[in-house]
């Protein structure tokens, strides 16, 4: 069963994927609102000619849309620091393992003799 759910799971994401980069990529259009160009992209109906027709956004709607960017940008930097400091971890572990293996050869080289005793 989990191995169906990772299946599936794996194919919705692509589709998510695919969707919301075409929605960002093939669509981009912009609005002045308040002497501010705020562009953003979504799908749009255009005319016969294929141009766009006028559309508005009421005032929630660019603030959802200025919401859902810093959501998307948020995410994108948090999985970015997550990233570097997981290869950062990685290459302290791979240090310190690679200081331990030293270690351990190095301390087999160097063979002492048994502690000297005395008999009074």
């Amino acid at each position: 069963m989990r191995q169906f759910t990772k299946r599936i799971a794996k194919y919705l994401l692509l589709i998510l994927f695919v969707g919301y980069w075409g929605s960002i990529t093939l669509f981009p259009h912009s609005h002045i609102v308040n002497n501010f160009n705020v562009i953003h992209s979504h799908p749009y109906k255009t005319d016969q000619n294929g141009k766009p027709y006028s559309h508005k956004h009421t005032s929630e709607q660019f603030l959802l849309i200025d919401l859902l960017s810093y959501f998307v940008t948020g995410i994108i930097a948090f999985a970015l620091v997550l990233e570097v400091f997981r290869s950062v971890q990685q290459t302290i572990n791979v240090k310190a393992a690679l200081l331990y293996i030293d270690f351990k050869y190095l301390s087999n080289l160097f063979l002492r003799a048994p502690p000297l005793r005395f008999n009074h």
